[in-house]
């Protein structure tokens, strides 16, 4: 131990060659004599130390108070830990904000800040009543002064103002473990604050379904914790969500980002806009740990949550007095309200609704239009006049004769497929049994087609069909059924199954070209092929040897165009072999040339004719011309004494 305190107050062990300087024997007393003057000195440098450790305590404790007061960061609520993460990060990853200068820091004398406060009227400031615990370890009230930050040019100006008067709430206790239920307090000012606009405190009741709702979380603590803690001294804020609303207090927290007040955000609002205007609904109580800080300063890293003290359901009580007390405005004129001086249980329940509240020279007017509960039931109207959350309670369930639709089976079935409702009729001031309902079956009718378990499927666990029943089917694409060629088979049941589909007709990849059908099952036929005319054209056509059209009995035909293609040329003569009919068959423009008709014959004349239209056949008007023209051959040849050859036509 001895040793330790050398090492720590700088003691240094005596040289060696001081100590050899005495004999062994002689000097045994002086050795002794210095030893006991060596550990004088050390008692002396340990009392010094321990003189000057003690003075740093003392003030370690006074600093530490208030930060202790500011917020119970290591305050745990187990049943909200197993619901939030471990992951550690940066505290409020906020940002500098200069707006709402009503927001401002409680200070020690004009330095350092501790907490964070709001101006809600001209004199009254909303803080945490923990914050308030914190006055008398920097020597009271009258040390203690509220610091707005005024935007001024590109900054801002601090204005400071000496408080008067605390007020905690009555009910608030530090030690009890739901002290954020209550951890509100109002301080009085010195003087009227006439240059900042106050923001008003929310009278409006809050409920479950404000969760997941964002509030603007405002205050001058701690922006990092890791690795070491960080206080700027200036306003930060961040929109974190609503996350739980209790009865007393409400929990914001963002799992993402780890958005959260910490030390110094203390007493700081959770503004909102409702029905247009900021307002405070809390204040910063309690900062929870999702995780400790490894290096222990400060102890926790704010991240889990926030607990925040709720001012609506201290407005009436608590606040409202001491803004009559001090004169400060609860609203600004013309501002409206919902209001509601029901019993608090019945609010919105039943028939009861809320009414309106006019601010008038700065106070609430009377809450105008609410509708109270009733003091009893109005029997047969179906409604919760008393607001109890039931309706017609302690009345005869039914007037006689009444009737009205029922239904006993499943909800969920009811009008789904077979089932309806049936009717009850009042007798005795009782509902009698619901006759004529149809309730779901157990299992389904097969093949019915009707969904007779009221499930919204009809025969499902069925088999597919009957043994020997048939189908219309078809395989093809649905939209070519029955177009063109397309058409339907059918499908014959087997073993509850239905087989394959059978004689349909389904649509061809493509159209065949120049049939006249539509192959494909479209709508369209050939299309795609190739087109040689346009349908209802016309052109004349010949197919003999060229050089004959028109000659003889040779004439053109015609083609007609069909399905964008030419039809095979019709009604045209080409040349046919001569048939000794008075006609040029072969379109040569001879006439019978090959023809030979019999005449009678001359002595020494030979003939042959072919028909030529001239003499040949009998009854010919030329036959007399022939006679003639032989006659007079023969007289020529009988002077010449020569014969005539005959004569032959080639």
């Amino acid at each position: 131990m001895l040793g330790y305190l050398r090492f720590l107050l700088g003691h240094r062990p005596v040289r060696g060659t001081l100590r050899e300087s005495f004999s062994n024997r002689e000097n045994k007393r002086h050795i002794r004599c210095f030893r006991q003057r060596e550990a004088l000195m050390v008692l002396q440098r340990v009392q010094t130390s321990l003189s000057i450790l003690w003075r740093l305590l003392r003030w370690s404790i006074a600093l530490g108070g208030l930060w202790a007061c500011t917020l119970a960061c290591s305050m745990s609520d187990p049943s909200h830990h197993a619901r939030l993460s471990s992951t550690s990060q940066a505290v409020i990853n906020g940002q500098v904000d200069t707006r709402h200068p009503a927001v401002g820091a409680l200070v020690v004398n004009g330095s350092t800040s501790f907490c964070t406060a709001t101006l809600i009227a001209p004199k009254l400031v909303l803080t945490a009543s923990h914050c308030v615990d914190a006055f008398g370890q920097a020597g009271g009230i009258s040390q203690i002064q509220f610091r707005m930050d005024i935007p001024q040019g590109g900054g801002t100006q601090p204005s400071f103002h000496s408080l008067r008067q605390a007020h905690q709430h009555p009910q608030y206790r530090r030690t009890s473990n739901t002290l954020y239920n209550y951890d509100v307090a109002v301080l009085v000012l010195q003087n009227s604050v006439t240059n900042v606009t106050p923001i008003v405190a929310n009278e409006q009741a809050m409920t479950s379904s404000w969760s997941g709702q964002s509030v603007l979380v405002m205050g001058y603590g701690l922006t990092q914790v890791t690795p070491t803690p960080r206080a700027p001294q200036q306003k930060h804020s961040a929109l974190i969500p609503i996350y739980q609303v209790g009865t007393g207090s409400f929990i914001h927290y963002d799992p993402t980002t780890k958005k959260s007040a910490c030390h110094g955000d203390s007493g700081g609002p959770a503004l909102m806009q409702v029905q247009g205007e900021w307002r405070v609904l809390g204040v910063t109580s309690v900062a929870y740990q999702a995780s400790r800080n490894p290096s222990g300063n400060p102890a926790t890293l704010c991240d889990g949550g926030t607990r925040v003290t709720r001012v609506d359901v201290h407005f009436a009580s608590f606040l409202k007095p001491l803004f009559q007390q001090h004169g400060g405005n609860l609203c600004t004129d013309g501002q409206t309200q919902a209001c509601y001086n029901g019993p608090p249980e019945t609010r919105g329940k039943g028939t009861c609704r809320d009414g309106v509240s006019t601010c008038q020279s700065g106070q609430w007017g009377a809450c105008a239009g609410a509708v109270l509960p009733a003091a009893a039931e109005v029997c047969g109207d179906q409604l919760d006049n008393n607001c109890n959350g039931q309706a017609d309670e302690g009345c005869p369930s039914c007037q006689e004769g009444q009737t009205q639709a029922c239904y006993t089976g499943p909800p969920n079935t009811r009008g789904i497929g077979t089932c309806k409702d049936g009717v009850q009729v009042c007798r005795g001031g009782q509902w009698g049994n619901c006759e004529n309902q149809q309730l779901p079956t157990d299992q389904e009718i097969c093949f019915d087609q009707v969904d007779n378990n009221c499930n919204g499927q009809a025969d499902e666990g069925c088999p597919a069909c009957r043994d020997g029943d048939q189908n219309v089917c078809y395989t093809g694409p649905p939209w070519t059924r029955g177009k063109g060629l397309c058409k339907n088979g059918l499908q014959f049941c087997q073993n509850g199954e239905w087989g394959p589909c059978e004689g349909d007709v389904v649509p061809l990849a493509k159209d065949v070209c120049a049939d006249g059908l539509d192959n494909n099952c479209d709508g369209q036929v050939d299309e795609g092929c190739p087109k040689e005319c346009q349908m209802g054209q016309t052109q004349a056509c010949y197919g003999g040897p060229p050089g004959t059209l028109n000659v003889g009995a040779c004439r053109a035909g015609v083609k007609f165009c069909n399905n964008g293609l030419w039809s095979d040329c019709g009604g045209s003569v080409v040349p046919q072999p001569e048939t000794c009919d008075n006609v040029d068959n072969n379109c040569d423009g001879q006439i019978d040339e090959i023809c030979q008709s019999p005449q009678s014959q001359i002595p020494g004349t030979a003939r042959r004719f072919r028909p030529s239209g001239f003499g040949c056949g009998g009854g010919s008007p030329f036959l007399g011309w022939g006679s003639f023209l032989a006659l007079l051959l023969a007289g020529y040849r009988r002077r010449r004494r020569f014969s005539l050859p005959s004569l032959h036509k080639v």
